[in-house]
């Protein structure tokens, strides 16, 4: 652990738990008498398992010669790592369950999923007190996405081919109104189907395929589980892990402040990797697009009932009507998650350092004497956190939900726009009549709907606190607040409908209006993460 003098104890695995940059001096007496505090028998078989944020064994004695730097652990092929998209196969099986929760069967294969790096782009830090699902879902719409949104225009190019040239049949009729054109045109169901499906194939089917992923540290695999030497080294190697990180990835959830070997995790990289970035995902982000996929596909079946079913007769506002149950739904669940938005800033500005838990005293001990190496007392440490941790946090953590999953959640609805598209052409719809319908659609379907979306979920944000306490009045607050959603939405369509009653030139018109404010509001998107970043950069983070 770097140069000692002559009259020093030999390095203690706690000193080497981090390798790099302490801010304090290296030598500190108080760290080597918590240190010995903390020693405790090696790990038996049945308890030796740990992972990161939920270490479950007893601190090992000191060694006579320590071997947790970043050459000893790579030398001896204990830095390990897995591409990050390997950990979503088998639908993320490897986040399933904590290795201190499994026999000893279930642990031996653990190891080999893991291949020897130099160094890691990404330290994944988590809790195993979250579901693993949760996570699961995160890192599917964070790497997977772009591969979704892909297969869904794939899917609707083939089948609107396959449409156009009577392959697929189209047996249901659309009386197609608009502007000049009255007539009956075949109506089928084939791009609004496949495409939904290969959306979600699209998704799930992304770890598999060949493209970059970043090599990442995870617990589970990086860690031997099984051999208690090599559990040991790893556990005490964190620190050399963190040194050779890029990057440290934390999958935040309402626990993860709450267990010790987070903070650890936290106060470590910092410590040892001062110009490392800290990457804060809050995994609510995602459920809030996970939980809304499915109503998006429902409310488009809807309308696709209405349009195929009823010949293009739309009972207007009917079909809102039936779709308002799902929309308050929509609200109440993005109102729970968001309520995690507020919880995660409020724990780091009330960090606490005596409530975080740990399964042993032992390990609680050890990580403690660390902090108070680093930085020189606990009090110290809990002022960084709800300062400059926190500002820090604040700049980089991703709390709204991204343009871009806003955009993928739409791509049902612009499945259902297309199919009226293809009914319109396959009826003989002049040139000018399907340039009108296709601005129309893409700025009240694509562009108007974003925006909304954006407005529901600032508002389920902002009212994410039940204002009266009681379910009654919480499940009352959400119809209000969808409500409030559905109504700026039907001032879209109205606007829409009285620009259609004008006439071609007023439907463009509306529709190139539409896009200047879509314009807009991307770049005030833009302008946001522009000042978030210079706030980091001023703070000299």
């Amino acid at each position: 652990m770097g140069t000692t003098s002559c009259c020093q104890k030999e390095p203690h695995p706690l000193q080497d738990i981090i390798k790099a940059h302490p801010p304090y001096p290296e030598s500190h007496p108080d760290l080597e008498l918590e240190a010995e505090a903390a020693q405790s028998p090696c790990p038996t078989p049945a308890n030796q398992c740990r992972s990161s944020c939920d270490k479950g064994s007893d601190t090992p004695k000191a060694t006579e010669e320590s071997g947790h730097s970043p050459r000893h652990l790579s030398e001896d092929g204990l830095v390990r790592g897995i591409r990050l998209k390997a950990t979503l196969w088998h639908l993320g099986s490897l986040w399933r369950k904590s290795p201190c929760d499994m026999e000893l069967p279930e642990r031996t294969g653990l190891w080999q999923k893991s291949r020897p790096l130099f160094k890691f782009d990404k330290f994944i830090s988590h809790t195993w007190a979250t579901p693993g699902r949760s996570k699961v879902v995160a890192l599917l719409l964070q790497t997977g996405w772009g591969v979704s949104a892909s297969s869904w225009a794939l899917a609707v190019l083939v089948s609107g081919i396959l449409c156009a040239l009577n392959v697929l049949p189209m047996p249901f009729v659309y009386h197609a109104h608009f502007h000049d054109f009255h007539q009956e045109c075949p109506f089928g169901m084939w791009i609004m189907s496949c495409s939904s499906l290969a959306q979600l194939v699209g998704l799930l089917a992304s770890p598999y395929l060949c493209s970059s992923s970043p090599d990442c540290f995870l617990d589970v695999v990086s860690i031997n589980q099984c051999q208690p030497e090599l559990t040991e080294r790893g556990v005490y190697g964190l620190g050399s892990f963190l040194s050779i990180s890029k990057e440290l990835h934390v999958l935040w959830s309402p626990p993860y402040l709450t267990r010790l070997w987070c903070v650890f995790e936290l106060a470590a990289f910092r410590a040892a990797n001062p110009v490392g970035r800290i990457r804060l995902s809050p995994l609510y982000v995602e459920l809030v697009i996970a939980a809304m996929l499915p109503c998006m596909f429902l409310v488009c079946t809807v309308f696709w009932i209405f349009a195929g079913m009823t010949g293009g007769h739309l009972i207007f506002p009917a079909e809102y009507c039936l779709c308002a149950p799902v929309l308050f739904y929509i609200v109440h669940v993005m109102r729970r998650y968001h309520l995690q938005k507020h919880v995660l800033f409020g724990d780091l500005k009330h960090f606490s350092l005596e409530q975080a838990e740990c399964r042993l005293d032992s390990d609680r001990a050890l990580v403690l004497a660390a902090i108070k190496y680093w930085y020189e007392s606990e009090q110290q440490f809990t002022e960084y956190v709800r300062g400059k941790l926190h500002d820090e946090l604040s700049a980089h953590c991703c709390t709204k939900v991204p343009i871009n999953y806003l955009l993928w959640l739409i791509l049902p609805v612009m499945s259902l726009t297309l199919e009226q598209l293809l009914a319109y052409w396959k009826g003989g719809a002049p040139v000018e009549c399907l340039v009108a319908f296709a601005l129309r659609s893409l700025a009240l379907y694509l562009l108007w709907s974003v925006m909304i979306l954006r407005f529901g979920l600032y508002l389920s944000d902002r009212l994410a606190r039940p204002l009266v306490q009681g379910k009654g009045w919480n499940a009352l607050q959400s119809c209000l607040v969808g409500s409030l959603w559905l109504f700026m939405y039907f001032a879209g369509v109205l606007s829409e409908e009285w620009a259609h009653s004008l006439g071609v030139a007023w439907t463009c018109g509306w529709s190139a209006l539409v896009a200047v404010l879509f314009g807009v509001f991307v770049l005030q998107e833009l302008n946001e993460q522009f000042h978030a970043l210079q706030m980091v950069e001023c703070a000299g983070i």
